[in-house]
């Protein structure tokens, strides 16, 4: 029995041992893939106010604030930054970056923006799940979540 009991051990242990196949072999760290998980989890905004009437679009590596009504034609402007911090529990998100304008000369304008998870009540009677503050003009407006 006991003859039995460890040729029955070594057959196991042996069939446990398999080489190391594309399904079971560890990963290679990736970091383009690590990017792109992280940005697949980055919330995207899109944003809205009035006085003058402005859309602000907030993602994982970039943000546009267009601006309708300060100039006779939209004024557009994109900042290249990033979420500085992400406080889903919270619900509270601020980005932050240096602006760069359209040709990509770069303003150097700091621009930040915080979304706070509170009801927003739009223009229009409708009203919106988070609230968004940004800009040294200290603009208020509505947003939601896109992605």
């Amino acid at each position: 029995m006991r003859r039995f009991l460890t040729a029955a051990f070594f057959a196991i242990a042996a069939c446990g041992q398999a080489e190391d196949t594309p399904e079971t072999a560890i990963p290679e760290e990736n970091p383009a893939q690590d990017i792109a998980d992280s940005e697949a989890t980055s919330p995207v905004f899109m944003c809205r106010g009035t006085e003058p009437f402005w859309n602000l679009e907030l993602g994982p590596r970039e943000a546009v604030l267009t601006q309708v009504g300060a100039a006779p034609e939209p004024q557009e402007t994109v900042f290249d930054g990033e979420w500085a911090s992400l406080d889903w529990q919270g619900r509270t998100f601020q980005w932050r970056s240096q602006g760069r304008g359209d040709e990509g000369g770069g303003t150097g304008v700091p621009f930040e923006a915080t979304v706070r998870g509170e009801t927003c009540q739009g223009p229009r009677p409708e009203s919106y799940p988070y609230t968004v503050d940004y800009g040294p003009e200290g603009r208020t407006g509505c947003c939601e979540m896109t992605q």
